[in-house]
């Protein structure tokens, strides 16, 4: 007999991330679930595109999405941006604050 429980996804993600001017930001979350959750990133209730430079969602180590925010700009970049993780269980999300300090 086996046995196999099933729990909606759970997410660890820091609440907010400082970074310098023109760096590029790691805005890093980590899910785990069963069924394996999907992964995805949010901004201003918008997916975030992965088709356009300025944005790459590294999903390459299991159970952990990494959004890279390339060369941050104070005055465009900044805010909330959702990690979200959802399986059949359920949908679950956290919220990190992207700051952008003077380099």
């Amino acid at each position: 007999i086996y046995l196999t429980v099933e729990t909606r996804p759970k997410i660890s993600l820091e609440s907010s991330i400082r970074i310098g001017q023109g760096a590029d930001a790691n805005l890093v979350c980590i899910v785990g679930g069963n069924p394996k959750p999907v992964i995805t990133w949010r901004r201003n209730n918008v997916q975030v595109p992965e088709d356009i430079a300025k944005y790459t969602i590294d999903n390459s180590v299991e159970g952990q999405s990494t959004l890279i925010v390339h060369s941050v700009d104070k005055n465009s970049d900044v805010g909330d941006y959702i990690c979200e993780g959802e399986n059949r269980i359920g949908k679950t999300k956290e919220t990190i604050e992207l700051i952008v300090v003077a380099a």
